[in-house]
């Protein structure tokens, strides 16, 4: 028997308009994605999704907006990402994601310095105890 709780908490499977704008990215382009997330208010759980974010390949900087609920992930150029990879993601912190939007951007457009980015790195070593220093320090 399900819960009305547990109900919600079941994934939700991706729209098909946000497949429809994942277009292929090249070198003179990166792909910014912006996700609404169902849940997420605190830190806490920013902090949850962030420790899984560096699963995604080429994802260089991430900006969360507690006050909208809001991821919003920087690629390497040339990286495509699918929707499925980073509702998975989200899937895996315990949080149900809402609808994505795709941008490609210029590598040539001004970049978006304003406070909030946060750079990810991507730990390469099999200690755990090792890579939560890399992450970390």
């Amino acid at each position: 028997m399900l819960w009305p709780s547990a109900a919600l908490a079941l994934p939700q499977p991706v729209p098909a308009a946000s497949l429809a704008q994942t277009k292929p990215a090249n070198d003179k382009s990166f792909q910014r994605v912006t996700e609404q997330l169902r849940g997420v208010f605190s830190p806490r759980s920013f902090f949850n999704i962030l420790v899984r974010i560096d699963k995604l390949p080429g994802v260089v900087r991430a900006k969360f907006d507690l006050k909208k609920s809001q991821l919003t992930l920087d690629f390497l150029p040339g990286v495509v990402v699918s929707p499925e990879e980073i509702r998975n993601v989200m899937v895996d912190a315990g949080y149900t994601p809402g609808p994505f939007k795709i941008e490609n951007i210029p590598v040539s457009a001004p970049p978006d310095n304003r406070p909030g980015w946060i750079n990810i790195k991507h730990p390469r070593s099999r200690s755990a105890f090792v890579r939560w220093l890399e992450i970390n320090f």
